[in-house]
């Protein structure tokens, strides 16, 4: 007589149980680890662009701005740096961004992104790498509690994301 091998039902409906608790555990956490690494790789952006501009001004012995632009061209965002930035170098001495000038831009952020900040629409940083403003911006989503990111500008031009989550409401 052959003997049948196999999964019995007992054991089938056993291993579909603990995979659907595991799932139900699994799945809003990883809608988290999603939203976190959203605001991280916005932080890092914004830090990078800030840094690029501030490297090149030092590079190119000229003023480096990262300013808030809803059209990626201009300085067109007043305050608002959620609808955007740019970073670029001054070559020609006018403030005012010229598309040979430019050295990154970025998008709108997702809908869900906040930034906020204490007031700057841009930062200027001088031959030297000095910013000759200082200012604190603080990114959150749709969660509320310790969940966002702080970055700082300081008047000696370093740009840094606070190690601290940020308060959201």
């Amino acid at each position: 007589m052959k003997k049948h091998t196999g999964f019995t039902l007992v054991e089938l409906m056993i291993t579909l149980a603990v995979a659907a608790i595991l799932l139900t555990v699994g799945i809003p956490s990883f809608g988290d680890f999603i939203k976190n690494n959203r605001l991280v790789s916005y932080a890092n952006e914004f830090v990078a662009g800030a840094h690029l501009a501030r490297s090149e001004a030092i590079k190119r012995r000229r003023y480096g701005y990262i300013c808030a632009s809803s059209n990626q061209s201009s300085c067109t965002g007043g305050t608002n740096w959620a609808v955007g930035w740019i970073a670029w170098i001054d070559d020609n001495g006018d403030a005012i961004p010229q598309s040979t000038e430019l050295l990154r831009a970025r998008q709108a952020l997702n809908a869900t992104v906040t930034y906020t900040s204490n007031g700057p629409s841009q930062f200027r940083f001088d031959p030297t790498g000095i910013s000759l403003v200082t200012g604190v911006f603080t990114m959150c989503d749709d969660r509320s509690g310790e969940q966002g990111r702080t970055i700082n500008v300081s008047n000696s031009g370093r740009v840094g994301i606070s190690p601290t989550p940020a308060a959201c409401s």
